[in-house]
């Protein structure tokens, strides 16, 4: 009938004659569990726990899992899980320090009504806490710092998670199965929208060190993150699983060195990627998944990306838009799919400050505008590392002039003067601009430098003798 802990005993003998004899204190323990055992009855820790496979795993309904502050420590390899709910109702977790699995606290299996609570989940190397369906999971008060995804769900979304944080103290914010939220400001360790539709993400911060994931949409339609920093995560933004008509504005996405800036992940249609800037990632966008259809990607500054700025991964992804980008990297773009690369020559100022929008500038791009519209004319379409068509109005920071200005002789007349001091005036005009401008009346032995008025260039002479002379403007 001992109650669960451990027991200190110590044997007490007396002889007849009263004379005393007592043993050595031992201790016992009762309760224990180990790692990997499946327990049907409410678990109180005594001690820590070293694993070298999973956990515990929840086998029957209505229990309680208290640590009561002692560790269940994974080794840091394979697929294991801290604490495993599957098809089990009504289990709670609370108190518990759980380090170094794959998986911290699943719950699967149509699993209802757990209550994770105060908990320093920690190093998991995917995520936290994971939820893959069942309903009404209650998640608060836990420490997830440095697990790539802190907690997730998908499949359902109708949870409690809050007061839950992460790297640098910041919190971890989820929303399951609603619209219209408003995040303005802040900062944050990780943002979580399952099936969140309409809403509004505006100047955030998500920041990790580097180590886990920033903002997740899973099967999230028509929001907006706007005017945020989402720099130094794992990955900044992953949209998942038919997340689509999202609109990422404005943003600056660096340094996110474990994975991408951004990921479109399975049916990422008709997302908008405009105007952020991209350094150092290994991808700045990652495309993939199959069936990411008629994204826009355009006005992005993508450069450093350490593997390819962009990477359209499967021939499942078409009729893509990507126009008006700056592109500098160690590989600018690879897509195997049927995608567009520029847009019709359109009047406008282009991300160069040019003046005409088409297609992106590449670093890697070799050929040459010959025309005086900073639009490349030579080596087309740019197509290095993509599959089917390429870009056939690729920006360049600088024309070849092949034609040469028009110039009209003001003064002199073709007449004869009286007078030794002569005006020499004329008009030249050149598409891309004038440089410099010279008169001759030697045929070019002795050139004079005229100066320029507007459009006009100017020069005086008054040490002409007489004779005839040839002019020749330069």
């Amino acid at each position: 009938s001992l109650n669960d802990g451990s027991h200190t005993f110590t044997a007490h003998a007396v002889d007849v004659a009263g004379n005393v004899n007592s043993t050595e204190e031992r201790t016992v323990t009762t309760g224990v569990v180990a790692c990997g055992d499946t327990v049907t009855s409410d678990v109180n820790l005594f001690e820590n726990l070293s694993c070298t496979g999973g956990g515990l795993i929840a086998g029957s309904d209505n229990l309680v899992i208290d640590c009561k502050g002692y560790t269940i420590d994974g080794d840091g390899v394979g697929s294991d899980k801290g604490i495993d709910i599957n098809g089990r109702n009504n289990i709670t977790v609370q108190n518990c320090s759980i380090t170094d699995f794959y998986i911290g606290v699943e719950i699967r299996g149509w699993s209802n009504n757990s209550v994770i609570y105060n908990n320093s989940v920690l190093s998991s190397s995917w995520y936290g806490i994971r939820i893959s369906n069942g309903y009404n999971q209650n998640v608060t008060y836990n420490n997830l710092t440095n697990s790539v995804h802190k907690v997730g769900a998908y499949n359902t979304c109708e949870h409690t998670i809050t007061n839950n944080y992460a790297n640098n103290n910041y919190p971890v914010l989820y929303y399951g199965n609603t619209t219209g939220v408003t995040i303005d400001g802040g900062n944050y360790s990780s943002i979580w929208f399952c099936r969140v539709n309409g809403s509004t993400i505006n100047n955030v911060k998500v920041s990790n060190d580097n180590t886990t994931g920033g903002i997740i949409f899973w099967n999230s339609n028509y929001n907006n993150i706007t005017n945020s920093n989402l720099s130094n995560n794992r990955y900044a933004l992953d949209l998942w699983d038919g997340s689509i008509g999202n609109r990422i504005v404005n943003n600056t996405i660096d340094y996110n060195k474990g994975s991408s800036g951004i990921i479109t992940w399975v049916g990422g249609d008709y997302n908008v990627i405009e105007n952020n800037s991209f350094n150092g990632n290994p991808y700045a966008i990652y495309i993939g998944g199959g069936n990411n259809n008629d994204i826009n990607i355009t006005g992005n500054t993508i450069v450093g990306s350490t593997t390819k700025g962009l990477f359209i991964s499967a021939a499942t992804d078409n009729n893509n838009t990507i126009w008006n980008n700056y592109f500098n990297n160690t590989i600018n773009a690879d897509s195997s799919g049927i995608n567009y690369w520029n847009i019709t020559k359109t009047s406008g100022t282009n991300i160069l400050g040019r003046g005409f929008i088409g297609g992106n500038f590449w670093s890697d791009y070799s050929g040459n505008d010959t025309t005086g519209d900073y639009l490349g004319d030579s080596g087309l379409p740019y197509n290095i590392s993509i599959v089917n068509g390429g870009d056939y109005l690729p920006l360049v920071n600088a024309t070849i002039d092949l034609s040469p200005p028009n110039v009209t002789i003001n003064t002199p007349m073709n007449q004869t003067y009286s007078v030794s001091l002569i005006d020499f005036n004329v008009t030249a005009v050149d598409g891309i601009g004038m440089g410099d401008c010279w008169y001759s009346l030697d045929s070019g032995v002795n050139n004079v430098s005229m100066s320029n008025l507007s459009s006009e260039w100017n020069a005086t002479n008054g040490s002409i003798g007489d004779g005839g002379y040839l002019m020749n403007v330069y």
